[in-house]
């Protein structure tokens, strides 16, 4: 039987993770509330997990589908994610063209659709495998490669735009 101090462990062991995973999938202003929901799934299904090397994935997948429910429930579409991101006046360009790479990366993450963005996160940034995020998003693994190819050359088109090589 798990208790408290269990979860406490638990929360403290994966806590930073689903927390930057979310955010790099643009859950932004209420991005506490989803953390903790994440780990009240995770909590309620947690005897269900058959591998405990597993669970860092296991973990990933339940805050994905938090984020993809936050972006239903908010009612988000792809336009509206690309105007709330990239609310940037004509002052703030010269701001934006001093950044760094990884901050103007961090950026051009916030012009992919929700599909893309995913895909990308889970690679780059959680360093999976095409075959593991196939399996993460249960999707077929041309559906992987087509996803994160097209979001690659949104971000190089955005990227050069800002004058980042």
């Amino acid at each position: 039987m798990l208790n408290n101090e269990d979860f406490e462990n638990l929360f403290q062991a994966h806590s930073r993770l689903v927390r930057s995973h979310l955010y790099r999938l643009g859950v932004r202003s209420e991005l506490d509330d989803l953390t903790q929901e994440v780990f009240i799934k995770v909590w309620k299904h947690l005897e269900k997990l058959e591998n405990d090397k597993a669970l860092k994935a296991w973990i990933l997948k339940i805050a994905t589908n938090a984020a993809f429910d936050y972006g239903r429930k908010k009612k988000l579409t792809y336009l509206e994610e690309i105007e709330d991101a990239a609310l940037v006046t004509d002052s703030d360009e010269a701001a934006l063209n001093q950044v760094s790479a990884s901050e103007a990366a961090e950026q051009a993450l916030k012009i992919l659709s929700w599909d893309q963005r995913t895909t990308v996160v889970l690679h780059y940034f959680e360093d999976m495998n095409l075959n593991e995020i196939a399996e993460q998003l249960d999707i077929p693994l041309g559906t992987v490669k087509s996803r994160l190819n097209s979001a690659r050359d949104k971000m190089q088109v955005y990227l050069k735009s800002k004058g980042v090589a």
